[in-house]
């Protein structure tokens, strides 16, 4: 409600916690170093828990509040799983990942100090527990039970058995962004789709634990009569962790990206503008 009619902008970034930051100060997000790279004001309206469905409610939202020229989407691989949620029923409470939560399992702080009180109990148990300080990547290679635990965790090592090609929920993802990639058409709008990803695939490219490089292809095959620049980080994140072993570019404690993978993230994409 507060918005500044004359607020002026770049560029407009939507996408999920990735994009908004969770886990690092502001000042350490990449659209807000991407502003300090560029010189040029990036608007972050990237919501955690969001389905890429929503990232097209967050430009409906802010398309009449700010001026922008640009449009970049936050496109976490993996994530269109969250789309189911706007399938099923009229939301209530809560917007994708955390409607996921509140209609499986309940409400989303039950859910939270349930896992911290489980937490607590596991660190006393385990009181030289690796999880919960790791600052070195050649800990984490050496280390079985963390290979383990990074190339499992969440759902994206699911996603490479998908049939991505009949996949509902990603057909969903593919023609929210032709939307996107139509307003961005004709409203002479600049269009950028960065590829983020878990650091499962950062840490372990071998393993291939997700279907980053088939979801690239089909991104560009489906919106090849729209003006747009895909965004690949896969290959700047791993040599930059192999490069930097002491300065991991995610966070231990729940694998979203650190302020310096954050850094690399918004100087890959300052490249391409």
């Amino acid at each position: 409600n507060n918005f500044d009619q004359n607020s002026s902008f770049y560029a407009l970034a939507i996408g999920d916690s990735f994009t908004e930051g969770m886990g690092v100060e502001t000042s350490d997000t990449w659209p807000a170093i991407l502003t300090k790279i560029l010189n040029k004001k990036i608007y972050n309206g990237g919501v955690q828990g969001y389905a890429p469905i929503q990232f097209k409610g967050s430009l409906d939202f802010l398309k009449n509040k700010i001026s922008f020229e640009t449009v970049i989407i936050g496109h976490l691989v993996g994530i269109s799983d969250r789309n189911k949620s706007f399938k099923k029923k009229k939301i209530t409470k809560g917007t994708g990942g955390i409607e996921w939560i509140r209609a499986n399992k309940g409400s989303v702080m039950v859910i939270q100090i349930t896992k911290i009180f489980f937490d607590k109990i596991k660190q006393l148990y385990n009181k030289n527990d690796k999880f919960t300080e790791i600052t070195n990547y050649q800990t984490i290679l050496a280390d079985e039970k963390l290979k383990k635990k990074y190339s499992n965790e969440k759902k994206f090592n699911i996603q490479k058995n998908l049939d991505l090609k009949n996949d509902k929920d990603f057909q969903v993802t593919l023609e929210t962004y032709l939307q996107i990639a139509d307003w961005c058409k004709k409203n002479k709008k600049k269009l950028f789709i960065v590829l983020l990803l878990a650091r499962s695939d950062v840490y372990f490219p071998d393993y291939e634990t997700s279907n980053y490089d088939l979801e690239k292809d089909l991104l560009v095959s489906r919106l090849n009569n729209f003006d747009f620049t895909i965004i690949s980080t896969k290959e700047a994140l791993i040599q930059y962790t192999k490069k930097y072993p002491d300065k991991l570019p995610y966070l231990s404690v729940d694998g979203h990206l650190s302020s310096y993978g954050n850094i690399v993230v918004a100087e890959k994409i300052s490249e391409f503008i």
